[in-house]
Protein backbone atom coordinates (compact mmCIF):
# COMPACT_ATOMS: atom_id res chain seq x y z
CA UNK A 1 0.00 0.00 0.00
CA UNK A 2 1.04 3.56 -0.63
CA UNK A 3 1.34 6.23 2.02
CA UNK A 4 -1.94 7.81 0.83
CA UNK A 5 -3.78 4.51 1.32
CA UNK A 6 -2.56 4.34 4.91
CA UNK A 7 -3.79 7.92 5.48
CA UNK A 8 -7.21 7.07 4.03
CA UNK A 9 -7.47 4.04 6.24
CA UNK A 10 -6.45 6.07 9.31
CA UNK A 11 -8.99 8.79 8.49
CA UNK A 12 -11.72 6.17 8.06
CA UNK A 13 -10.75 4.66 11.39
CA UNK A 14 -10.99 8.07 13.05
CA UNK A 15 -14.44 8.71 11.64
CA UNK A 16 -15.59 5.22 12.64
CA UNK A 17 -14.22 5.79 16.13
CA UNK A 18 -16.12 9.09 16.47
CA UNK A 19 -19.35 7.46 15.32
CA UNK A 20 -18.93 4.58 17.75
CA UNK A 21 -18.35 6.94 20.69
CA UNK A 22 -20.99 9.54 19.75
CA UNK A 23 -22.60 9.24 23.18
CA UNK A 24 -19.33 10.11 24.89
CA UNK A 25 -18.78 13.08 22.57
CA UNK A 26 -22.37 14.30 23.15
CA UNK A 27 -22.02 13.97 26.92
CA UNK A 28 -18.75 15.91 26.99
CA UNK A 29 -20.25 18.61 24.75
CA UNK A 30 -23.35 18.99 26.95
CA UNK A 31 -21.23 19.17 30.09
CA UNK A 32 -19.07 21.91 28.54
CA UNK A 33 -22.16 23.84 27.37
CA UNK A 34 -23.62 23.65 30.87
CA UNK A 35 -20.32 24.84 32.31
CA UNK A 36 -20.27 27.74 29.86
CA UNK A 37 -23.82 28.71 30.81
CA UNK A 38 -22.95 28.66 34.51
CA UNK A 39 -19.83 30.78 33.96
CA UNK A 40 -21.74 33.28 31.80
CA UNK A 41 -24.51 33.65 34.39
CA UNK A 42 -22.01 34.11 37.21
CA UNK A 43 -20.26 36.84 35.22
CA UNK A 44 -23.61 38.49 34.49
CA UNK A 45 -24.43 38.65 38.19
CA UNK A 46 -20.95 39.69 39.31
CA UNK A 47 -20.02 42.14 36.56
CA UNK A 48 -23.29 43.60 35.26
CA UNK A 49 -25.45 43.78 38.36
CA UNK A 50 -26.23 47.47 37.77
CA UNK A 51 -29.87 48.52 37.80
CA UNK A 52 -31.36 51.73 36.42
CA UNK A 53 -34.54 53.51 37.43
CA UNK A 54 -36.06 56.37 35.39
CA UNK A 55 -38.69 59.02 36.04
CA UNK A 56 -40.04 61.97 34.02
CA UNK A 57 -41.29 65.45 34.97
CA UNK A 58 -43.34 67.69 32.70
CA UNK A 59 -42.18 71.30 33.12
CA UNK A 60 -44.95 73.75 33.95
CA UNK A 61 -45.71 77.12 32.32
CA UNK A 62 -46.15 80.64 33.58
CA UNK A 63 -47.00 83.71 31.47
CA UNK A 64 -47.02 81.49 28.39
CA UNK A 65 -43.39 80.36 28.89
CA UNK A 66 -41.78 77.31 30.45
CA UNK A 67 -40.71 77.65 34.07
CA UNK A 68 -37.36 75.98 33.33
CA UNK A 69 -36.96 75.95 29.51
CA UNK A 70 -33.73 73.98 29.20
CA UNK A 71 -33.70 72.26 32.58
CA UNK A 72 -30.78 74.41 33.72
CA UNK A 73 -32.39 75.15 37.10
CA UNK A 74 -33.00 71.46 37.72
CA UNK A 75 -29.42 70.59 36.78
CA UNK A 76 -28.19 73.13 39.32
CA UNK A 77 -29.47 70.71 41.97
CA UNK A 78 -26.67 68.28 41.08
CA UNK A 79 -24.60 69.41 44.05
CA UNK A 80 -23.05 67.72 47.06
CA UNK A 81 -25.53 69.47 49.35
CA UNK A 82 -28.56 68.14 47.49
CA UNK A 83 -27.03 64.66 47.31
CA UNK A 84 -26.34 64.76 51.05
CA UNK A 85 -29.95 65.81 51.75
CA UNK A 86 -31.24 62.90 49.66
CA UNK A 87 -29.04 60.40 51.48
CA UNK A 88 -30.19 61.72 54.85
CA UNK A 89 -33.86 61.48 53.83
CA UNK A 90 -33.36 57.89 52.71
CA UNK A 91 -31.66 56.98 55.99
CA UNK A 92 -32.56 59.54 58.69
CA UNK A 93 -31.00 57.51 61.51
CA UNK A 94 -27.56 57.41 59.85
CA UNK A 95 -24.78 59.90 60.42
CA UNK A 96 -24.13 62.76 58.01
CA UNK A 97 -23.08 61.23 54.68
CA UNK A 98 -19.43 61.58 53.76
CA UNK A 99 -18.11 63.22 50.63
CA UNK A 100 -17.37 59.87 48.98
CA UNK A 101 -20.98 58.71 49.30
CA UNK A 102 -22.41 61.99 48.00
CA UNK A 103 -19.98 62.10 45.06
CA UNK A 104 -20.86 58.52 44.20
CA UNK A 105 -24.56 59.37 44.24
CA UNK A 106 -23.98 62.36 41.95
CA UNK A 107 -21.91 60.31 39.51
CA UNK A 108 -24.74 57.81 39.14
CA UNK A 109 -27.41 60.47 38.55
CA UNK A 110 -28.35 61.99 35.21
CA UNK A 111 -30.83 64.81 34.52
CA UNK A 112 -31.58 65.55 30.87
CA UNK A 113 -34.05 67.64 28.87
CA UNK A 114 -36.36 66.01 26.38
CA UNK A 115 -39.39 66.78 24.23
CA UNK A 116 -40.05 69.81 22.10
CA UNK A 117 -39.33 72.46 23.16
CA UNK A 118 -37.49 70.79 26.07
CA UNK A 119 -40.64 70.59 28.17
CA UNK A 120 -39.71 67.32 29.88
CA UNK A 121 -37.03 66.41 32.41
CA UNK A 122 -35.81 62.80 32.56
CA UNK A 123 -34.08 61.61 35.72
CA UNK A 124 -32.12 58.35 35.80
CA UNK A 125 -30.13 56.74 38.59
CA UNK A 126 -28.02 53.58 38.52
CA UNK A 127 -27.17 51.36 41.47
CA UNK A 128 -26.25 47.75 42.19
CA UNK A 129 -29.29 47.56 44.46
CA UNK A 130 -32.53 47.80 42.41
CA UNK A 131 -34.58 49.04 45.38
CA UNK A 132 -32.06 51.76 46.13
CA UNK A 133 -32.04 52.82 42.47
CA UNK A 134 -35.81 53.21 42.65
CA UNK A 135 -35.71 55.08 45.98
CA UNK A 136 -33.01 57.53 44.92
CA UNK A 137 -34.79 58.29 41.63
CA UNK A 138 -37.97 59.07 43.55
CA UNK A 139 -35.99 61.33 45.88
CA UNK A 140 -34.46 63.23 42.96
CA UNK A 141 -37.89 63.70 41.37
CA UNK A 142 -39.25 65.10 44.64
CA UNK A 143 -36.30 67.50 44.98
CA UNK A 144 -36.67 68.71 41.38
CA UNK A 145 -40.45 69.09 41.71
CA UNK A 146 -40.02 71.13 44.89
CA UNK A 147 -37.50 73.33 43.07
CA UNK A 148 -39.88 73.78 40.12
CA UNK A 149 -42.71 74.80 42.44
CA UNK A 150 -40.39 77.34 44.06
CA UNK A 151 -39.54 78.79 40.64
CA UNK A 152 -43.25 79.07 39.82
CA UNK A 153 -44.00 80.89 43.09
CA UNK A 154 -41.07 83.22 42.54
CA UNK A 155 -42.18 84.16 39.02
CA UNK A 156 -45.79 84.45 40.16
CA UNK A 157 -44.73 86.90 42.88
CA UNK A 158 -42.91 88.98 40.25
CA UNK A 159 -46.02 88.93 38.07
CA UNK A 160 -48.25 89.91 40.99
CA UNK A 161 -45.92 92.79 41.86
CA UNK A 162 -46.09 94.01 38.23
CA UNK A 163 -49.89 93.83 38.24
CA UNK A 164 -50.03 95.78 41.51
CA UNK A 165 -47.67 98.41 40.12
CA UNK A 166 -49.73 98.70 36.93
CA UNK A 167 -52.91 99.08 39.00
CA UNK A 168 -51.24 101.78 41.07
CA UNK A 169 -50.18 103.63 37.93
CA UNK A 170 -53.66 103.16 36.52
CA UNK A 171 -55.21 104.77 39.60
CA UNK A 172 -52.83 107.75 39.40
CA UNK A 173 -53.41 108.15 35.65
CA UNK A 174 -57.18 108.00 36.11
CA UNK A 175 -57.02 110.69 38.81
CA UNK A 176 -54.79 112.79 36.60
CA UNK A 177 -57.15 112.37 33.66
CA UNK A 178 -60.07 113.46 35.80
CA UNK A 179 -58.13 116.54 36.89
CA UNK A 180 -57.24 117.40 33.29
CA UNK A 181 -60.86 117.07 32.22
CA UNK A 182 -61.97 119.32 35.09
CA UNK A 183 -59.44 121.93 33.98
CA UNK A 184 -60.63 121.62 30.40
CA UNK A 185 -64.26 122.06 31.47
CA UNK A 186 -63.30 125.04 33.61
CA UNK A 187 -61.56 126.72 30.68
CA UNK A 188 -64.60 126.23 28.48
CA UNK A 189 -66.96 127.44 31.20
CA UNK A 190 -64.95 130.54 32.05
CA UNK A 191 -64.36 131.41 28.38
CA UNK A 192 -67.57 130.88 26.40
CA UNK A 193 -66.08 132.69 23.48
CA UNK A 194 -62.58 131.27 23.01
CA UNK A 195 -59.99 133.42 21.36
CA UNK A 196 -58.37 131.04 18.91
CA UNK A 197 -55.19 133.08 18.82
CA UNK A 198 -54.61 133.21 22.55
CA UNK A 199 -56.39 130.08 23.86
CA UNK A 200 -55.89 127.51 21.12
CA UNK A 201 -52.35 126.72 22.35
CA UNK A 202 -53.58 126.04 25.86
CA UNK A 203 -56.45 123.89 24.60
CA UNK A 204 -54.16 121.91 22.29
CA UNK A 205 -51.75 121.24 25.15
CA UNK A 206 -54.59 120.07 27.39
CA UNK A 207 -56.00 117.81 24.67
CA UNK A 208 -52.57 116.32 23.90
CA UNK A 209 -51.98 115.60 27.58
CA UNK A 210 -55.43 114.06 27.87
CA UNK A 211 -54.76 111.83 24.83
CA UNK A 212 -51.43 110.68 26.24
CA UNK A 213 -52.98 109.79 29.58
CA UNK A 214 -55.85 107.88 27.92
CA UNK A 215 -53.35 105.96 25.77
CA UNK A 216 -51.28 105.05 28.84
CA UNK A 217 -54.41 103.96 30.72
CA UNK A 218 -55.44 101.71 27.82
CA UNK A 219 -51.95 100.22 27.61
CA UNK A 220 -51.84 99.49 31.35
CA UNK A 221 -55.32 98.03 31.28
CA UNK A 222 -54.37 95.76 28.36
CA UNK A 223 -51.18 94.60 30.09
CA UNK A 224 -53.10 93.75 33.25
CA UNK A 225 -55.64 91.81 31.19
CA UNK A 226 -52.84 89.86 29.50
CA UNK A 227 -51.28 88.93 32.83
CA UNK A 228 -54.63 87.71 34.15
CA UNK A 229 -55.35 85.81 30.95
CA UNK A 230 -51.92 84.11 31.09
CA UNK A 231 -52.58 83.10 34.67
CA UNK A 232 -55.52 81.00 33.46
CA UNK A 233 -53.18 79.00 31.21
CA UNK A 234 -50.50 78.49 33.88
CA UNK A 235 -49.56 74.94 34.84
CA UNK A 236 -47.42 73.55 37.61
CA UNK A 237 -44.63 71.08 36.93
CA UNK A 238 -45.72 67.51 37.62
CA UNK A 239 -44.39 63.96 37.58
CA UNK A 240 -45.88 62.17 34.58
CA UNK A 241 -43.84 58.97 34.75
CA UNK A 242 -43.04 57.45 38.13
CA UNK A 243 -39.90 55.30 38.38
CA UNK A 244 -40.42 51.55 38.49
CA UNK A 245 -38.52 49.05 40.58
CA UNK A 246 -36.04 47.60 38.04
CA UNK A 247 -35.94 43.83 37.77
CA UNK A 248 -33.36 43.42 34.98
CA UNK A 249 -29.75 44.61 35.25
CA UNK A 250 -28.19 46.74 32.57
CA UNK A 251 -25.84 44.97 30.13
CA UNK A 252 -22.20 45.92 30.45
CA UNK A 253 -19.98 46.71 27.48
CA UNK A 254 -17.85 43.66 26.83
CA UNK A 255 -20.41 41.17 28.11
CA UNK A 256 -20.37 38.11 25.84
CA UNK A 257 -23.79 37.10 24.51
CA UNK A 258 -25.10 33.82 26.00
CA UNK A 259 -25.51 32.17 22.58
CA UNK A 260 -21.93 33.00 21.69
CA UNK A 261 -20.71 31.54 24.97
CA UNK A 262 -22.70 28.34 24.37
CA UNK A 263 -21.33 28.10 20.84
CA UNK A 264 -17.75 28.48 22.04
CA UNK A 265 -18.12 25.91 24.79
CA UNK A 266 -19.99 23.56 22.44
CA UNK A 267 -17.05 23.72 20.03
CA UNK A 268 -14.62 23.04 22.84
CA UNK A 269 -16.85 20.20 24.03
CA UNK A 270 -16.86 18.59 20.58
CA UNK A 271 -13.08 18.75 20.38
CA UNK A 272 -12.60 17.36 23.87
CA UNK A 273 -15.24 14.70 23.24
CA UNK A 274 -13.53 13.63 20.01
CA UNK A 275 -10.17 13.55 21.80
CA UNK A 276 -11.68 11.49 24.61
CA UNK A 277 -13.16 9.03 22.08
CA UNK A 278 -9.77 8.59 20.37
CA UNK A 279 -8.05 8.09 23.72
CA UNK A 280 -10.63 5.47 24.74
CA UNK A 281 -10.23 3.64 21.41
CA UNK A 282 -6.45 3.79 21.68
CA UNK A 283 -6.63 2.44 25.22
CA UNK A 284 -8.82 -0.46 24.15
CA UNK A 285 -6.49 -1.46 21.33
CA UNK A 286 -3.47 -1.32 23.56
CA UNK A 287 -5.19 -3.35 26.27
CA UNK A 288 -6.04 -6.03 23.67
CA UNK A 289 -2.41 -6.11 22.53
CA UNK A 290 -1.20 -6.43 26.11
CA UNK A 291 -3.62 -9.27 26.85
CA UNK A 292 -2.68 -11.12 23.65
CA UNK A 293 0.99 -10.67 24.44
Amino acid sequence: MTQSNYEEINLADYIRTLLIHWKLITAVTLVLMLLGLIINNSQWEAVTSTYQSTGTIKIGQINGALIDPDGSEAKKLLTLDTASDILQKLNPSANTPGQTATEQLLSRTNISSAGSPNNFLTVTYQDQNPKRAWQVTNAWLSAILENQQGLYKQQDLIRTAKINELNRQLTLLTARLEKIENIFDAVLTSSPTINLKTDSGILSEILALRTAIVTKIDANDQEISNYRLNRLSDSQSQIISLPLLPDTPLPTVGQVAPLLVLSIFAGIGLLLGALAALIVEWWKKNMIKLKSA
